[in-house]
């Protein structure tokens, strides 16, 4: 078995575009002139089995056999709704974001294929402001196939074949100046009195940042120079924190930052909580803030009794909360990587994360209908193995506060997404 493990919080996600690059934008926690800057897309999506067929409503996210289409490998079936850009949009970046869907996707907007993206449970993204206009209507399709010789194997170890849209659909606006690849990273020095909060970012054009932390209790944390000019390019800004309020499991206690980015195309701000933790690996023991802490945990899938091996922002916090009354503290996700809204959760909640990664399974014969076994050691998916470890390293290198690990790479945790609550 090839797969990667991580302790704690670690959330892999893949870019998506034909010819894509590693562009990890942010969802704001608001925008200037926008009242709501990021909208839920689950509801209003209809299928088609084949193009005999008639277009049904379907559920999204939700499996699609498990809707009582009897989908096949390797066959392409189509999911289509309406678009309409708010018109308030208008002189706005705009974003398409995908959650999961398994496990290839090709994106058409108006019939004009815009993207493609493989891997079943990784978040893509797209800009679509080139494509679209506010205040207008373009229609919205999305081919899906559940491919035989998907290197995750999700539908292996299901036994069925579970294509679809899978986690949440979201449109957001962003102004034309903005930030993507946030990682927020926070050091401890020799004890634990004082640690530095690193904050790293890629802008791409001038505008002036401001930062504010909020402590636990609520109270303002006094930043040294929290207001920067910024340039365009990759910036990074390092702040010192006194007597830093420790999180653990039975005690998850959060910061928040803020960033507020102010330019000529407007202003928004950004939001992310952070821990102050630091976790070691030491031999077969595990120190948080150095003490050991003993896991008890169990393993999790994203599941719904009918919609099958689906997720949404309600179910994960139900996961997590009935894990904390459990009294357990420690999660594995297998075997794919958990949404963002998990991480949240369990962050907020006190639940450690052990992450796997989307390549799951490339070293045992697989079942007789999912040949073959042995992928890595074949040379046609050499070039999806190497692109996708190299995603995977490229991206954990910018989520590095959702690492800690037995070297000089120990870390805390900090970013976590914020996924829309409504549509």
């Amino acid at each position: 078995m090839m797969k990667k493990n991580i302790i704690p919080f670690l959330f892999l996600c893949l870019p998506c575009g034909i010819g894509a690059q590693v562009r990890q934008y942010l969802l704001p926690a608001s925008v200037s002139e926008v009242s709501r800057p990021v909208r839920l897309l689950n509801d209003g999506w209809k299928f088609r089995f084949s193009e005999k067929d008639s277009w049904e409503r379907v559920k999204v996210p939700g499996e699609l056999c498990m809707q009582g289409y009897g989908i096949q490998y390797d066959s392409l079936y189509t999911y289509q709704r309406e678009l309409e850009i708010p018109k308030n949009f208008a002189g706005k970046t705009v974003i398409l974001r995908f959650n999961g869907v398994y496990s290839y996707a090709r994106l058409f907007l108006d019939d004009r294929l815009i993207a493609e993206h493989r891997g079943g449970f990784t978040r893509w993204e797209r800009d679509i402001t080139a494509y679209v206009k506010p205040g207008k209507k373009h229609r919205l399709r999305l081919d899906v196939c559940d491919e035989l010789q998907d290197i995750s194997y999700a539908s292996g170890y299901a036994h069925h074949p579970i294509g679809g849209i899978l986690r949440d659909v979201v449109l957001y606006a962003l102004p034309k100046t903005h930030i993507c690849n946030l990682m927020l990273d926070t050091r401890f020095h020799t004890d634990f009195t004082s640690s530095e909060l690193r904050v790293r970012y890629e802008l791409n054009g001038a505008a002036k940042i401001r930062y504010r932390l909020t402590a636990p209790d609520g109270k303002e944390v006094p930043l040294r120079q929290p207001e920067v000019q910024a340039a365009a390019g990759v910036q990074e800004q390092c702040f010192e924190v006194a007597h830093p309020v420790l999180w653990d499991a039975e005690h998850p206690n959060l910061y928040q930052l803020q960033l507020t980015i102010e330019s000529e195309q407007g202003s928004y701000t950004v939001k992310r909580e952070i821990g102050f933790r630091k976790i070691e690996i030491q031999g077969d023991k595990m120190l948080v803030n150095g003490k050991q802490v003993k896991l008890r945990g169990a393993c999790r899938h994203d599941m719904h009794p009918t919609l099958g091996r689906s997720t949404n922002r309600e179910l994960d916090s139900l996961d997590a909360l009935r894990f904390k009354q459990s009294n357990m503290n420690f999660v594995r996700t297998s075997h794919y990587p958990p949404s963002e809204d998990f991480l949240e959760f369990c962050n907020r909640l006190g639940i450690y994360v052990e992450c796997e990664t989307a390549l799951c399974f490339v070293d045992t014969y697989r079942q007789k209908n999912y040949a073959p076994g042995k992928t890595q050691d074949d040379t046609t998916y050499t070039a999806a193995i190497c692109n996708s470890w190299k995603r995977w390293f490229t991206v954990s290198r910018l989520i590095r506060p959702f690492f800690s690990g037995p070297s000089a790479m120990n870390r805390s945790t900090a970013p976590i997404s914020r996924n829309p609550t409504t549509g």
